[in-house]
C-alpha cells in the first residue's frame, strides 16, 4: 500500500490543491481548499486505499453527510438511518456501533470526576453493554451502573466519532423495565409516580396551587421536581416574570413526561405521559420552560416519537434575556455578595 499512495499527480494553485492517484490499485481525486499548512492538508499519514474504500460506500457517505447537517446535541439512533437514508436495520446497528472504548471522554463525565470511579465514566458503560451483547455478562448486572449516568452528554458532544453514551442507556433502562430487572430504588420511585404523579410522593404546595390561573395564551411549565422541593423559586420567577409585565397561565399540568423518561427510557408509559401533556399545552401559543430537562424532552424526544408540541418553546433564561432587551426588564447592581 505505501507504494501506490506514492502514485499520485497534483496541482498546487493559490486557492487550493488537487490530488489524483495514478496507481492501478490506488484511484482517486481529491480537492482541497486553501488552508495555512498545505503540508497537513496532504494527508501523508493517512492510508488512501482504505478512506477512500469506505467513502466510495454510498451508505456510509451518505450517514456522513446526514450526520453532518444534525444539530450537535441530537441522539444519533439507528431508526433515524433507517427513516433518512433508507438504509437496512442491520447495517443502521453496525454504523452506530462505533465505541471504542477509547479514553477521549473519560475527563468530561461530571459523575465519574465526581466519584473517581473508572465505571462511572462513558467508555465503561460502553464496555459493560458490549459485555452485556455478547452474553458474558447478564442484563442486572449492568443496571446499577445503567442508573450512575446524569445524561447530561458531555460525553456526546466531546466524542469524535459521533457516538452518543445516552442512547444506549436509555435503551438498556427500557429492557430492564420489560424484564422485570428493574433496581429496587427505580421501583420506589415508579410506585410514588404512579400514585402522586411525581417521584417524590409528595402533593404540590398549597402556596402554588393558590397562584393557579389561566388567562394568558403563555404557559408556564415549572417541572415537577421544582414544583415539589423547590416552590419558592417557583414563585420567584413567576413574580420576576411579572415586574416584566408578563402573567403567564399556571397550573397542576406540570408532568411532560421526562421523569419516566429518565427512569425507564422509551416506553408506551413514557410516551401516554408525553401525548397528555401535549393536548393540554397546545391550547398555549407559548411556553416557558424552567427547568432544561423537560426542555430538551420535549424538543428532542417528543419530536422523535413524533408527539407534537404546538406552542413555541422557549427556555426560562432566554425568555428573560427577550425581557431586559426589550426593556420590560432591568438590571441594578445589588449591595449582595456572592
Amino acid at each position: 500500500i505505501e507504494k501506490y499512495q506514492q502514485q499520485y499527480s497534483s496541482m498546487l494553485f493559490d486557492h487550493g490543491f488537487t490530488r489524483m492517484g495514478i496507481g492501478n490499485q490506488l484511484q482517486y481525486f481529491l480537492l482541497v481548499p486553501e488552508i495555512e499548512n498545505k503540508d497537513l492538508a496532504f494527508f501523508d499519514n493517512i492510508n488512501y486505499c482504505e478512506f477512500f474504500k469506505h467513502l466510495s460506500d454510498k451508505d456510509f457517505f451518505n450517514t456522513l453527510i446526514f450526520l453532518n447537517k444534525r444539530e450537535s446535541d441530537k441522539s444519533f439512533t439507528p431508526k433515524l438511518l433507517e427513516k433518512n437514508i433508507n438504509i437496512s436495520e442491520e447495517k443502521a446497528k453496525n454504523i452506530i456501533d462505533n465505541c471504542r472504548f477509547c479514553w477521549m471522554c473519560r475527563h468530561v463525565c461530571p459523575i465519574g470526576n465526581a466519584t473517581g470511579l473508572e465505571r462511572n465514566t462513558a467508555r465503561a458503560r460502553a464496555f459493560g453493554a458490549s459485555m452485556v451483547v455478547r452474553g458474558a455478562t447478564g442484563l442486572a448486572e449492568i443496571a446499577d451502573n445503567m442508573y450512575e449516568c446524569s445524561l447530561c452528554g458531555a460525553c456526546t458532544n466531546n466524542c469524535v466519532t459521533g457516538f452518543d453514551p445516552k442512547v444506549f442507556i436509555q435503551q438498556f433502562k427500557t429492557e430492564l423495565a420489560l424484564e422485570g430487572l428493574l433496581p429496587y430504588y427505580i421501583r420506589a420511585l415508579l410506585e410514588k409516580y404512579m400514585k402522586t404523579g411525581n417521584v417524590y410522593g409528595e402533593k404540590i404546595p398549597e402556596s402554588l396551587e393558590a397562584i393557579y390561573c389561566d388567562d394568558s395564551d403563555v404557559f408556564f411549565l415549572a417541572g415537577m421536581d421544582a414544583m415539589i422541593k423547590a416552590p419558592d423559586c417557583v414563585k420567584n420567577a413567576l413574580l420576576l416574570l411579572s415586574r416584566g409585565g408578563i402573567k403567564p397561565s399556571f397550573s397542576d399540568h406540570q408532568d411532560t413526561g421526562a421523569a419516566l423518561h429518565f427512569l425507564i427510557g422509551k416506553t408506551e408509559e413514557t410516551r401516554a405521559a408525553a401525548t397528555s401533556f401535549a393536548a393540554y399545552v397546545n391550547r398555549y401559543k407559548t411556553v416557558i420552560v424552567y427547568d432544561p430537562v423537560d426542555l430538551a424532552f420535549l424538543k428532542h424526544e417528543c419530536r422523535e416519537w413524533g408527539v407534537e408540541i404546538a406552542p413555541k418553546l422557549v427556555s426560562f433564561n432566554e425568555y428573560l434575556l427577550g425581557l431586559l432587551n426589550n426593556g420590560q426588564l432591568a438590571v441594578k447592581k445589588g449591595n449582595r455578595e456572592y
